[in-house]
Order: structure tokens, then C-alpha cells, then sequence
């Protein structure tokens, strides 16, 4: 029997969700959701007895996803909520006390920090027949078909896939150009700008922004003008509002006591560590393991590596500590606030 834990929805302010919330959570939609408070800072739990996210088909993936997004979504119409990492879990109802014991005041800094604030993303699709038509009738791709038509047998093969590449730029070059119109006409509005991936042929661009409550109706006017502008060459769409996980997803880990002290002993930093010491001994150690400085030395690329990675986990310690509330004893876990990459500024999206 899988042992019983703590699935962490997100967090809030201890006053925002004094009602109770829906039973609607995982992992079937239908299991009860509540929230631990400590001080101003609470979390919206459930219980959890499942495999871990990483272990799912991808159907399953995508059910309990939804379900993890709804009771966040729920969460919001309350107040300001940040949703946390899809998939944490924690111990016990207890680790979650000291998750916010620890992190209290990083988790009001972070939710001040997002007051008001909500996530709409604008989604385009169009054509795709049309606008390869439209492609294939461009000079340039005209001249690569018929030179590819012509070629000899043994070029052939390489002509037609030099065709595909053009058109594949051409396509690209018209999502950047649409791209470019759409936070031309809305990106002074937000916040913040993240461009998301496009993951199938038919879409044009998805793009999260980060909006004021009382911009939203601005942004959808805008939208429209951007729609009539472009005289139904796109199918736009308006999804949201939503909590802002393209900008500020919570992450709770675990710290790993052997990876840490693996960390510690290779930059030769034995006892409390500091983010100074921890810089100074990664730039003394870095000049003397760069693989320019140890050429013929087939595993020096592996060893300044590792160099990385322990400075990477060690800053993060010290870091972590350091923002961590004053309490007894040490955080065993850490609190990052991660956004989907690295965005754009809102100025830049302006300017077109």
C-alpha cells in the first residue's frame, strides 16, 4: 500500500481562504482540498497516496493536470493565489507547517509581489494549407522547386530537402511577424511577456501575459484590433484569466545531505559555508580545472562539470537560508519562485 503524504496545490495569504474549497481535487476530481495556515502564509493541500508524476502516461499526465490547475483556478476567485510545481508533494501535514514556518515571509514577499496580478495568454492559429499555399507561390520557393525538379538523381534528394527548409523559414518568418504585430498592439499593457513554445504546425504564436485585473478589458479591445487589422488571417484566442504560471510557479524541494556535502568536499569547503566562500572557492578552483588550461586531459570537461554543479546546489543552500524565516532549526526544504524562461520585457514588446 502506497504511504499517505501531502500534495501541495500552491500558496495564499492565511486570510484569503477562509471558506472552505471544493472537493475537487486529486486524484479524481472528487477528493477533499483544504488549507494549513501558519502565520499569514498558508498552502493549499491535499492528500496524496499515488506514484509520483513522473511515472504517469501521458493521459494521465494530462487528467491530473487539469485537475491540479482547477483547484488552483478555484483557489484564485478568492484571492491571490501562486500555484506551486505540478507534482509536490511533501511528507506529512507537519512538513507543511514547516515549509511555512521556514518560508512564511518569502511566501507573503512573493504573493505582494503578484497582488492583482492574473495570466491571460493570446493563442493563434491559422491556415496552414493557406498560408503554404501562399509560401509556394513566393519567388524564391518557386525558383528551389523547379531547380530541385531539374536536379539529377543523386542531388534530388538534396534539393527538395533545401525546398523544405525554405518553406519551413518562411513559415517561422511569419510567426515572428505576427509575433512582433501582437505584442506591437498589447505588450504595454502587461507586466510581464512570455512567449511560449509552439508545439504544432496549425499554431502561430502563444503568448502569456502578466495583467493587471483592471487591464483585462484593455487587452481583450486590443486583441480585437489586432483581429480586424489582420482581416481573419489568424483565429485568436483569449485564455484566461489565470494564475500566473508562466511567472511565478512555486518550487518546494528536498535538500539532498549527501549531494550538499559531495558539493562542500569538492570545492574543499568542510563546516558552514557561506555564498562568499562559496564563490571565492569555485573562482580559485575554476581557473585551475577549465579545460583550456588542462588541453589532452580527456575528463577535464567532466570534472568543471561537477565544479558547476556543486556551486550551483551550494549557492542555492546559502541562498535558501538565507531567505528563510527565522525559526528553530534549519529549512531542510527549499522555496524558488521559477518562471517557464526567460521572458521579455514588457518596453521591448511595445516598440513592436
Amino acid at each position: 500500500m502506497t504511504e499517505m503524504r501531502t500534495y501541495v496545490y500552491g500558496v495564499a495569504g492565511a486570510g484569503v481562504l477562509s471558506a472552505p474549497l471544493r472537493a475537487q481535487g486529486l486524484p479524481d476530481g472528487r477528493a477533499p482540498v483544504k488549507t494549513i495556515a501558519v502565520g499569514k502564509a498558508a498552502a493549499i493541500i491535499g492528500r496524496h497516496d499515488g506514484p509520483p508524476v513522473r511515472g504517469l502516461s501521458q493521459p494521465e499526465l494530462l487528467r491530473r493536470l487539469t485537475i491540479h490547475q482547477r483547484v488552483i483556478e478555484d483557489a484564485m476567485a478568492r484571492g491571490d493565489v501562486l500555484p506551486a510545481r505540478f507534482g509536490t508533494v511533501l511528507a506529512s501535514e507537519d512538513e507543511v507547517r514547516s515549509f511555512l514556518t521556514h518560508w512564511g515571509g518569502q511566501v507573503q514577499e512573493s504573493l505582494a509581489q503578484f497582488s492583482g496580478l492574473v495570466e491571460v495568454e493570446a493563442a493563434a492559429t491559422w491556415d496552414l494549407k493557406q498560408a503554404l499555399a501562399e509560401i509556394s507561390r513566393q519567388p524564391e520557393v518557386v525558383s528551389a522547386k523547379a531547380a530541385a525538379q531539374q536536379a539529377s538523381p543523386q542531388d534530388r534528394l538534396a534539393s527538395q530537402v533545401a525546398v523544405g527548409q525554405l518553406v519551413k523559414r518562411a513559415l517561422d518568418q511569419r510567426r515572428t511577424l505576427y509575433q512582433a504585430k501582437l505584442l506591437a498592439e498589447v505588450g504595454a499593457l502587461a507586466k510581464g511577456i512570455q512567449p511560449n513554445a509552439v508545439l504544432a504546425d496549425e499554431l502561430v504564436f502563444n503568448v502569456a501575459f502578466l495583467m493587471e485585473r483592471g487591464a483585462l478589458a484593455a487587452f481583450d479591445a486590443a486583441i480585437e484590433r489586432l483581429d480586424d487589422a489582420l482581416a481573419g488571417a489568424l483565429t485568436i484566442r483569449r485564455i484566461g484569466p489565470l494564475p500566473p504560471y508562466s511567472f511565478a510557479t512555486v518550487s518546494v524541494t528536498r535538500f539532498d545531505a549527501q549531494r550538499l556535502a559531495a558539493g562542500r568536499a569538492l570545492l574543499g569547503l568542510p563546516g558552514e559555508i557561506s555564498e562568499d566562500a562559496v564563490l571565492t572557492s569555485y573562482r580559485r578552483l575554476a581557473r585551475q580545472l577549465h579545460p583550456d588550461n588542462n588541453l589532452g586531459d580527456p575528463s577535464a570537461a567532466e570534472r568543471f562539470a561537477a565544479l558547476g554543479a556543486a556551486r550551483a546546489d551550494l549557492l542555492a543552500y546559502c541562498r535558501s537560508r538565507a531567505q528563510a524565516d527565522a525559526a528553530d532549526g534549519a529549512p531542510t526544504l527549499m522555496m524558488m519562485i521559477e518562471r517557464t524562461g526567460d521572458g521579455l520585457s514588457p518596453a521591448a514588446g511595445g516598440d513592436g
